[in-house]
């Protein structure tokens, strides 16, 4: 695949995806429980937009999805990080409905040449289970009335991520490998972690 601006910006994307995950698994083994630093939020929102860029450019409809979905999910939760807590129904309904009608557009539309094969079968479930990271997520913050990342956020980003890596091997791109290589073996470690973290305590036997 020739190098050339676009693929620049794909890999610039990447390199945010891949430091707001080092952040926040550092902080995460320190805390030994999930945490997730506010960084992890702006590091994601950049990398979404990096990586939007370089869906359309390469006419990828699978990652053009998560791009979008993911541009949504990661700016309410900065508001959540600066205290607006509050989010009116109609923005919500609103919100969802462009973004639903956007997905149908793209969907429908001649805009992408890709091979709709098998492949790209496997990859649409990956990023329909993906996906579903969007609204769970946010009702789950919603109601906390913070933002944090549940184990159910990481139980779907293990299996949904783990198709799109399978998806991003048969593509061959390199910038889809290395962006989704690494999901399944932190989505892993965060579950680890807060199975330990709820791990109940076992005092030993005291003789009497």
């Amino acid at each position: 695949m020739p190098f050339d601006v676009f693929t620049a910006i794909g890999w610039i994307g990447q390199g945010f995806f891949f430091l707001r995950f080092l952040i926040q698994w550092i902080a995460s083994e320190r805390a030994k429980s999930i945490t997730v630093p506010k960084a992890f939020w702006w590091l994601s929102l950049f990398g979404s937009l990096c990586l939007l860029v370089y869906a359309l450019h390469r006419e990828s409809l699978i990652f053009t999805f998560g791009s979008l979905a993911n541009l949504f999910l990661y700016v309410r939760h900065i508001m959540l990080d600066v205290g607006r807590t509050t989010l009116h129904a109609t923005v919500k309904i609103g919100a969802t409905m462009l973004f639903l009608n956007l997905m149908v557009y793209l969907a429908t539309s001649d805009i992408y040449a890709e091979n709709r094969g098998l492949w790209f079968y496997l990859g649409v479930v990956g990023q329909l289970i993906w996906l579903a990271r969007f609204p769970i997520q946010w009702h789950l913050s919603e109601r906390a009335g913070k933002a944090h990342l549940s184990p159910t956020f990481f139980w779907i980003s293990l299996v949904g991520g783990t198709l799109l890596f399978t998806y991003a091997l048969a593509t061959k791109d390199p910038v889809w490998i290395a962006g989704t290589a690494l999901v399944p073996i932190i989505s892993t470690r965060n579950l680890i972690l807060h199975k330990k973290c709820q791990a109940p305590v076992r005092h030993s036997a005291v003789p009497e």
